[in-house]
C-alpha cells in the first residue's frame, strides 16, 4: 500500500478526474471491467480507489456499500491486511461471525504485530463461542504487547465466564504487577472477588480503584452492593448517596437505596425514594411493585391492592405482583378474590411455594386444618426438600392431632438443615409431647449448642430439669441465661420461680412467680406454679383462689384433674374435726 500522502493525492486525482462511482475513463490496463472504477489504473490502484470508496461510505454510515468496496478492494489487492481488517470488522458488526472470523484471520496474518487485528479476531472469536482460542488469542497479544490494558481485561473476563476464577485472578494480579494504578484492573478484581462472595477481599480492592477515580459511580455501586451482601445496609446507603450526589438522575443507584431503606424497614424513606425514581424514569412496572410493597408494609393494605390490581392487569403474567396483589387482597378482607389470585399462580413459578403458603395461613385462620395442610403440601412440591416448610408441616400436623407425622416432617428439617438450632427445637418439643422426655433433651441440648443463644431451648431444659427435680444447679444457670437474653419474657422469670421453688427458696419463688402472673395474665401454669409457692409457705386462702381460677383456665384434662386434688386437698385440710361429746 502507497504512502498516506499518496492516498490523498490520488482520492483528489480521482475526484477531480471523475473516477469515483459511476464516471469511467478511456482506454483500459486491466483485463476484468470493474464498475466505478478507471480500468486504466494498475490492479493497485484500482485496489486504492475501492478502499477509498470504502472509507467514504463508512463515514456516511453506509454499511452495505463500505462492505461491497472493501471486498473489491480484497480481491484485488488479497495481501493488504488492513483491508482484511476492515471487512472483519464490517462482518462482525453485520453478525456474519464465520465471515468476519476469516477476514479477521488473513489480517493477522498479513500482520502478525498489529495488536488491534488480534484483539479484532479474538472478539469474533469469542462471539462465535470459540472460548479456548479466543484466550489463547488474548494470550498472544499480551506475549507480543506486555502493556496492552485491554487484553489483560477482556482475558480475565473470559476465564471468569469459563468458570476459571483462579485463571481471571492470575491474570488481573499480572496486569496490577506491572500497572499497580489500572482502575480498570482494582474494578474486574473487585468484581470477581465479589462474585466469589469474598467480600472482605472486594470492599479492600473497591476501595483501593476508588482511589483511582473517586468519581466512579461503577465502583460505588459494586462497592455498595458488597456492603449490602455483608449486611452492613448504612455503609451501602451512604455509597448510594454518594452516587446520587454525583448523577442524580442515576436510576441503578436509586433502585438499590430503595432496596436497602425497604430491608431496613424505614418505609418513609423507601416510599419518598420509590417515588422519586418513579419520577426520574425507571422500570415503571416494577418501582410501583416495590411502591406496593412498601405500602403492604405500612399497613396500607387498600391502597397496596388497587395498585397491584393495576400492575396485575398491564402484566398478568407476571407472577410477583400476583402473589404481592393475593396477599395485600388478604390483609385488606377480601379473603375469597386473594384465593382466587393466588391459585392461578402455576406450580413452576418461582412465587408458587410462598403462594401456596399464604393460602395454608387463610385456611389457619378459617379453622380449616385439613386445608392448611394441603396448602402447606403443595408449597413443599413447588419447593422441594426446604427445611422451613417442613418445619411449619411438623407445626400444623401436631396442631391437627397427628403426632406421628409432626416428628416425621420436624426429622426431615433437621436432615435438610442439620446446623438449623429452630429445627431442633420443633423436635425436641415434639419428642417432649408424645413422651420421649430424655430424648428431648438429647436435642434440645444439641440446639444450644448450635446457637447458645437461642433463648427458648436453654429455658425448656432448665424447666425441665427443674419440673423432674433433678440438675437444679444447671437447671437455674440455664434458665437465667435466657433470661439474660430475654430479661421481660414472664414465661422464663415463671421458669426462674419454678426452679426456685423446687430448691425450696419459697419465699423468693412467690415474688418471682407473682411477677411471672403480673407479665403474663391468667396462664393457668403459672398460676399453679405460684399456689404451689404459697402452700409451701402456708398461704392455703392464696393458694386455693389461685388453683380455683387456674382451673377456670386450664384446658389440659391432666393438669385439671391435677388442680381438682390440690383444691380438694386444702379444703379437707380447712375443715376442723369435731370433737366427740365427753
Amino acid at each position: 500500500m502507497r504512502s498516506q500522502a499518496l492516498v490523498v493525492l490520488l482520492f483528489m486525482t480521482l475526484s477531480a478526474c471523475g473516477v469515483l462511482p459511476g464516471i469511467r475513463r478511456g482506454s483500459e490496463r486491466a483485463t476484468t471491467p470493474t464498475p466505478g472504477v478507471d480500468l486504466n489504473l494498475t490492479t493497485r490502484e484500482q485496489a486504492l480507489a475501492w478502499f477509498l470508496r470504502g472509507e467514504v461510505a463508512l463515514r456516511r454510515g453506509d454499511d452495505p456499500t463500505a462492505l461491497d468496496a472493501y471486498a473489491h478492494a480484497a480481491r484485488l489487492d488479497p495481501a493488504e491486511p488492513r483491508l482484511h481488517a476492515r471487512l472483519a470488522h464490517l462482518y462482525a458488526r453485520k453478525g456474519a461471525f464465520d465471515e468476519a472470523h476469516k477476514a479477521a484471520a488473513a489480517a493477522v496474518a498479513g500482520d502478525p504485530d498489529d495488536s488491534a487485528a488480534r484483539a479484532l479476531l479474538a472478539g469474533i472469536l469469542v462471539a462465535r463461542g470459540q472460548d479456548d482460542a479466543a484466550a489463547e488469542a488474548y494470550r498472544e497479544i499480551i506475549a507480543r504487547s506486555p502493556d496492552d490494558e485491554e487484553s489483560y481485561l477482556y482475558l480475565a473476563t473470559l476465564e471468569a465466564k469459563r468458570q476459571r476464577p483462579d485463571a481471571a485472578r492470575a491474570v488481573l494480579e499480572a496486569l496490577l504487577e506491572r500497572s499497580p494504578d489500572s482502575g480498570l484492573g482494582l474494578y474486574t478484581l473487585g468484581r470477581l472477588e465479589l462474585s466469589q462472595q469474598h467480600l472482605d477481599a472486594a470492599q479492600i480492592t473497591f476501595e483501593r480503584a476508588l482511589e483511582q477515580n473517586p468519581r466512579s459511580t461503577a465502583v460505588l455501586l459494586d462497592l455498595g452492593l458488597t456492603h449490602e451482601l455483608a449486611r452492613r445496609p448504612e455503609s451501602a446507603a451512604t455509597l448510594y448517596r454518594r452516587v446520587l450526589a454525583l448523577e442524580p438522575e442515576n436510576t441503578a443507584a436509586r433502585s438499590r437505596l430503595g432496596s436497602v431503606l425497604v430491608g431496613e424497614k424505614r418505609w418513609d424513606e423507601a416510599l419518598a425514594n420509590l417515588r422519586e425514581l418513579e419520577q426520574l424514569g425507571g422500570d415503571p412496572i416494577d418501582t410501583r411493585l416495590k411502591i406496593a410493597m412498601v405500602q403492604i408494609e405500612r399497613g396500607e393494605f387498600e391502597s397496596a391492592a388497587m395498585d397491584l390490581r393495576l400492575l396485575h392487569e398491564a402484566r398478568p403474567e407476571d407472577t410477583r405482583i400476583a402473589y404481592y396483589l393475593g396477599v395485600a387482597l388478604s390483609e385488606s378482607g377480601a379473603t375469597e378474590e386473594s384465593v382466587e389470585v393466588l391459585s392461578a399462580i402455576p406450580a413452576e413459578a418461582p412465587e408458587a411455594a410462598d403462594a401456596h403458603l399464604h393460602q395454608a395461613l387463610l385456611a389457619q385462620q378459617r379453622k380449616d386444618g385439613s386445608e392448611a395442610i394441603a396448602q402447606a403440601r403443595a408449597a413443599l412440591e413447588s419447593r422441594p426438600g426446604a427445611a422451613g416448610i417442613m418445619s411449619y408441616l411438623a407445626a400444623l400436623q401436631q396442631e391437627h392431632g397427628d403426632p406421628a407425622a409432626a416428628l416425621e416432617y420436624a426429622r426431615q428439617a433437621v436432615a435438610a438443615e442439620p446446623e438449623n438450632d429452630r429445627h431442633h427445637f420443633m423436635l425436641g418439643a415434639l419428642l417432649h409431647e408424645t413422651g420421649d422426655i430424655d430424648g428431648s433433651l438429647v436435642v434440645m441440648r444439641r440446639a444450644i449448642a448450635l446457637n447458645p443463644e437461642n433463648a427458648e431451648a436453654l429455658n425448656f431444659v432448665g424447666y425441665e430439669l427443674a419440673d423432674q427435680g433433678r440438675s437444679l444447679d444447671e437447671a437455674e444457670r440455664l434458665i437465667r441465661r435466657a433470661l439474660e437474653i430475654s430479661p421481660d419474657d414472664g414465661f422464663f422469670i415463671d421458669s426462674l420461680g419454678w426452679v426456685q421453688h423446687r430448691r425450696g427458696r419459697h419465699r423468693e419463688a412467690v415474688r418471682t412467680l407473682e411477677n411471672a402472673v403480673e407479665i403474663t395474665g391468667r396462664d393457668p401454669t403459672i398460676q399453679e406454679h405460684l399456689g404451689d409457692a404459697y402452700v409451701a409457705l402456708g398461704r392455703s386462702a392464696s393458694a386455693l383462689k389461685l388453683y380455683r381460677r387456674a382451673l377456670d383456665d386450664a384446658e389440659d384434662e391432666p393438669q385439671r384433674e391435677r388442680l381438682r386434688g390440690k383444691i380438694e386437698t386444702l379444703l379437707r385440710a380447712a375443715v376442723k374435726p369435731v370433737k366427740p361429746a365427753p
